[in-house]
């Protein structure tokens, strides 16, 4: 046997024996990297499914499925996924509180030695119905407009009202004065402004004496927070 011949027979042996000693894994692959759902209406809950695959020769674990936002929330019908074998993941992507371009992380953990962390991108475009409608600024009490801008305040009071409810109009940016510019304002005229609202503006009135859902006590605990933000 020539040198060359054995040099050819001796790099096959050395391929073979490298390859069918390397240690199995498994391995993921997903369905894809990135999903769009495209334009839906603002407070649609919207659910994407995609496969998981075992492509390595040991037991895929999926450990920990998270999202980088609580609006995003994942299951899966299987934690180990057997090699050539699939899992179905659910990703459920709430809009309530939700407009314009969206874009959420969705994170998959596993056992896999090469990519233990996969991401997901799931994307959204989603239209709000709900504003610029002509809408009476009353209509905050009810449906569909409560749940973003009072409902999330009962039973609360001062400080934590105030961000419950108020700060969605009252922070830089918006239609009404920041907190600081309220806190300029005497508590007279806070009074009257949040029991009796203010006309020709998207403030309601808040005392339900005027229509509204809040108490006396409640509208003083929120003057009280609003006048001790002065330093």
């Amino acid at each position: 046997m020539n040198n060359k011949i054995f040099k050819i027979l001796l790099t096959i042996t050395i391929f073979f024996s490298l390859f069918s000693n390397s240690p199995a894994a498994p391995r993921i692959m997903t369905e894809y990297s990135a999903f769009d759902f495209g334009n839906v209406p603002r407070g649609e809950i919207l659910e994407e499914f995609f496969f998981v695959e075992n492509v390595g020769d040991e037991d895929l674990v999926i450990e920990k499925m998270s999202s980088n936002c609580s609006c995003a929330v994942t299951s899966t019908d299987e934690n180990v996924i057997s090699p050539g074998e699939f899992a179905e993941v659910i990703v459920t992507l709430d809009t309530k509180y939700l407009k314009g371009k969206v874009e959420r992380e969705v994170i998959i953990y596993t056992n896999d030695p090469k990519y233990s962390v996969v991401i997901i991108n799931f994307r959204a475009t989603v239209i709000d119905l709900y504003h610029n409608q002509g809408r009476a600024a009353k209509d905050i009490f009810y449906e569909p407009c409560a749940s973003c801008h009072y409902e999330r305040g009962v039973g609360l009071s001062g400080k934590k009202l105030f961000f419950a409810v108020c700060i969605l109009c009252h922070r830089k940016e918006t239609a009404g004065p920041s907190l600081s510019e309220l806190e300029k304002l005497s508590k007279d005229r806070l009074k009257r402004a949040i029991e009796r609202g203010v006309g020709g503006t998207a403030m309601p009135p808040f005392l339900d004496d005027f229509g509204g859902q809040l108490s006396k006590m409640d509208v003083i605990t929120l003057i009280n927070y609003i006048k001790s933000m002065k330093k």
